[in-house]
């Protein structure tokens, strides 16, 4: 048994991976050479122009890739959680990586050996088919994402805000917006009312809290994870 597989943690993240059905030898052989890495919260993992093919697996923790300008400002392009591939595409491409890797709490990623997952990809079709199926989810999920920032409700937007301003200016492990609430107003279109009432909200669900430097983010995956509220 390859050493990586020897970890519960390990084995659970597989198992609600896109990798939980290609059977245990190729399970095997798909982490032959893998490392965990060990990455802190706020800490860049996949630098943007990195080299193909870089192809993680998230085992705990949490994060997003995003894009960045010349000149410093951001976009987040998906937030990723335990299960989750990122740097797929990688795979089949030989351009240069076109966002960075982050993650926003202390988390664990199994790196693949590029060499390896490639050369099954392109000899066992249960490992292809695994990585084609993450590609969808993550076509399906930028969907979801424009979705949500075309029609998304203020507690959506809001919410995707604060995690993307945080993020953005994220020094060692707080999550922490410096921003007055008609400044939240301004950035998402709302006035600052309902933006006081779903702050009130989020704090009384345990997401946020208040203090006097700013809005500090206590649970970012639960935050993230907001559902369609029906507010207007």
């Amino acid at each position: 048994m390859s050493g990586v597989l020897a970890d519960p943690v390990v084995c659970s993240a597989i198992a609600h991976s896109v990798f939980a059905d290609i059977g245990d030898s190729l399970l095997a052989r798909l982490v032959l050479d893998a490392t965990l890495l060990e990455i802190p919260a706020g800490a860049t993992f996949l630098p943007q122009g990195s080299p193909p093919p870089t192809v993680y697996l998230l085992i705990r923790g949490f994060g997003r890739t995003y894009l960045a300008s010349p000149t410093g400002r951001q976009a987040t392009i998906r937030y990723f959680r335990p299960g989750e591939v990122i740097g797929s595409a990688s795979l089949f491409s030989t351009r240069e990586a076109a966002v960075s890797g982050q993650c926003l709490v202390d988390s664990t990623l199994l790196h693949f050996s590029a060499p390896v997952v490639r050369s099954l990809v392109a000899s066992e079709v249960r490992v292809a088919n695994a990585f084609n199926h993450e590609m969808a989810l993550r076509l399906y999920a930028y969907f979801r994402e424009l979705e949500e920032m075309t029609f998304g409700t203020v507690r959506q937007r809001l919410a995707r805000h604060l995690l993307h301003v945080a993020a953005e200016r994220q020094r060692g492990h707080e999550l922490v917006v410096e921003l007055t609430q008609q400044q939240l107003a301004d950035a998402i279109g709302s006035v600052r009312e309902m933006v006081a009432r779903i702050l009130t909200e989020l704090r009384r669900d345990g997401l946020v809290r208040t203090e006097a430097r700013g809005i500090v983010i206590t649970d970012a995956a639960a935050l993230e994870a907001q559902e369609w509220s029906g507010e207007p």
